[in-house]
């Protein structure tokens, strides 16, 4: 496969979290030929000219629905620049966009690397060829086509500095501020350490999403509340670039997220000269067990932190050499953009085989809008489907209120597909609110018809209610198509 098309949450150099992807997409990029990435949010970017960048446009506070439609006009878009799609973390594109590209014949891959999952997670599992994770306590590494890959440290970044000084005996958290990241376990350790007479200095680095706003002011409070204030200092999350020199400035990292999340942090400390400790299980047998503590134990955690503070220099150099091999030899990025690219070096699939061969046909070429138009009412049909079962079965919404939800959600996925694919209409933007009204003026009139044939079909002409419906159906969706093309896509004189 030499064209890739890659899905992620931000391209931004200088995010304090996300960061790390841009380069990234600079490895992904000595390996493939073309590199098309769609993100929902870009921002400094300096990558390869074989990769192109194509946002659905946080940055310009677009709303959800123009996501979704930038999202399946640039799939369709760049269909011919890309044979392989690998989406990152974000299993929700996995799920709009599934069906669609396997239709078009493309291999579907997913990172995705958390403890917690779903039955959505698990519904983009089988919609993909490949998934990849890190840890073997992700929610993923249940499944077999699950490959656990290499972390992807950018070695020639993360590294020694010379000129920057270790603190002594400091302590460095530098996470996200949220409660799965625990940095009000740090701070508890912090506090029993203080008690214990233990000499130290810590700094927290991050920034709390919106939604726990409230819980880093606590972690704030606690810290004045236990006397730490001399002791501990609190900084804003720094571009992912920018946290070498504040891991070269620290003796110990202490890591304390879940195994299932196999944090890089860990490694770009190791890489930095910070000895890594944290309760990762996915380290058991790689490192020196003084560098990991019992996942949830306070009390093992501040053991542990009390004896690598009373090492020696020697000691501690020992043990920065031991995990700073395991990190060169098992997680740098240049293993994990070979191992990628071996992963997804897939072969052209049999659909996409076939459906060259289909539209390559005369008869089946000059009719291919109105298969594609089949094609794309069947998906939203399926979206629907599935919509009604997992919000009636699975959340416990009323039948009835399922089927408005999952009728809205396939009514959009129905405009987007007839709107970008079958009748591939490039019309200004602000044409798409008045195509959308008349598109669901002549949707809510098929209903009424749907109703009114259905009982003259089955009460007076006394045919089977499902002969009925496939008869109707028919009529509708031969009426349908030619109300959608001179009604709603119908080309301007200026287009």
């Amino acid at each position: 496969m030499k064209k890739i098309l890659i899905v992620t949450q931000k391209v931004d150099k200088n995010d304090p979290i996300l960061g790390f992807f841009h380069r990234w997409l600079e490895e992904f990029a000595k390996y493939f030929e073309k590199v098309t990435v769609i993100c929902l949010e870009k921002g400094k970017c300096d990558l390869p000219q074989n990769v192109k960048v194509l946002s659905l446009g946080k940055e310009n506070g677009r709303s959800k629905f123009k996501y979704l439609k930038n999202f399946y006009h640039f799939i369709w878009q760049e269909r011919e620049n890309y044979e392989v799609v690998f989406v990152h973390m974000n299993e929700e594109y996995v799920l709009l966009a599934g069906l669609p590209w396997r239709l078009l014949g493309k291999r579907i891959s997913m990172w995705r690397n958390h403890p917690a999952g779903s039955f959505l997670t698990s519904i983009a599992v089988f919609l993909c060829d490949k998934v990849f994770c890190t840890s073997k306590y992700s929610y993923t590494a249940r499944f077999k086509k699950t490959k656990i890959m290499p972390v992807g440290i950018d070695l020639g970044t993360f590294k020694r500095l010379g000129n920057v000084e270790k603190r002594p005996k400091s302590l460095l958290f530098l996470a996200r501020i949220s409660p799965i990241k625990k940095p009000d376990v740090f701070i508890e350790a912090l506090k029993l350490l203080s008690e214990r007479g233990e000499k130290f200095s810590a700094s927290m680095y991050g920034d709390p999403p919106p939604e726990n706003l409230e819980y880093y002011m606590t972690l704030k409070e606690k810290i004045k509340t236990y006397g730490l204030t001399d002791r501990v200092s609190s900084h804003r999350g720094v571009p992912n670039n920018q946290t070498v020199s504040v891991y070269n400035e620290h003796e110990i990292f202490v890591n304390l997220s879940p195994s299932g999340m196999y944090d890089k942090t860990i490694f770009e400390a190791a890489a930095c000269g910070a000895l890594p400790l944290t309760s990762n299980k996915n380290l058991i047998g790689k490192i020196s067990e003084k560098l990991i503590f019992e996942e949830g134990s306070i009390e093992d955690l501040v053991a542990k932190l009390k004896t690598l503070l009373n090492f020696s220099a020697n000691e501690l150099q020992n043990l920065q050499n031991e995990v700073l091999n395991y990190t060169i030899t098992e997680h740098s990025l240049k293993a994990l953009g070979s191992a990628l690219a071996k992963e997804l070096s897939f072969r052209k699939t049999l659909i996409a085989i076939v459906m060259d061969k289909f539209f390559g046909i005369p008869i089946i070429k000059r009719y291919k809008r109105v298969i594609i138009y089949l094609v794309a009412g069947g998906t939203a049909a399926f979206v629907d489907l599935v919509l009604l079962f997992i919000f009636t079965s699975i959340f416990h919404i009323w039948y009835l209120i399922s089927a408005i939800l999952a009728f809205i959600v396939a009514f959009f996925v129905s405009f987007i597909l007839s709107k970008f694919w079958t009748f591939a209409d490039r019309s200004k933007t602000d044409r798409v609110g008045a195509q959308a009204t008349i598109y669901f003026v002549i949707t809510a009139t098929n209903l009424g018809l749907n109703t009114l044939l259905m009982y003259l079909f089955v009460d007076y002409v006394h045919l089977h209610y499902m002969i009925a419906q496939f008869i109707t159906s028919g009529l509708l969706a031969c009426e349908s198509y030619v109300a959608y093309h001179v009604f709603v896509f119908k080309k301007s004189d200026h287009e």
